[in-house]
């Protein structure tokens, strides 16, 4: 049935575009830098996208260990997230810090980077595949890999203007902590998408 394979490419694509948001400014901030090799940067990023989403769901598969009426509490995880962002938002902060300086300019340290950048995709994408049922975690996967290309090309797209890039910033900072409410919701909702 069509049905859930097109709620599932619809509550990854959110994932993805809401806890990656910050990378995909780091990914800005790389392919603008004249030191940094387009290419290798591009690796660096899809590199660490496909890392996290492989460690996202061999957490999964340990999480699903438990008791599986638990599972759906995974939605916690993300729900939090996003209520932690709206009391920065509310409160005026918004927790970001600048990117690191990198000495080496190659694929590892852009991987590096994004990756220990990347602790609230790790959470959220854990939660998310420990709640989809196992015919649709392939879509999870090939939603993730399409929408880290479709990052990346926005990005080399966005690089030469800046205004827009102002306007994504100011926005995402109101729209994203919304979106990882509801992704909570929908792991903590019983669907038919769900393991179980």
């Amino acid at each position: 049935e069509m049905l859930p394979i097109l709620v599932v490419v619809g509550v990854t694509a959110a994932s993805f575009v809401s806890t990656s948001f910050d990378n995909f400014l780091l990914l800005l901030g790389f392919y603008a830098d004249g030191r940094y090799a387009k290419g290798r940067v591009l690796l660096g990023y899809v590199g660490s996208s496909l890392g996290i989403v492989l460690l996202a769901h061999g957490a999964a598969t340990v999480a699903e260990t438990a008791p599986a009426h638990l599972l759906g509490y995974l939605g916690l995880i993300p729900l939090t997230l996003g209520l932690v962002g709206l009391v920065r938002l509310a409160s005026g902060t918004t927790g970001e810090a600048e990117a690191p300086e990198v000495v080496a300019r190659g694929i590892l340290p852009v991987s590096g980077i994004m990756l220990a950048n990347s602790g609230d995709t790790l959470a959220v994408f854990t939660s998310l595949f420990a709640d989809t049922a196992e015919g649709l975690e392939i879509w999870v996967l090939a939603t993730t890999v399409a929408s880290a290309a479709a990052y990346a090309v926005l990005a080399r797209w966005l690089v030469a203007r800046a205004g827009v890039v102002r306007g994504l910033k100011r926005y995402s900072r109101v729209a994203l902590p919304f979106l990882l409410v509801g992704i909570g919701v929908y792991i903590l909702a019983n669907t038919g998408t769900d393991a179980i």
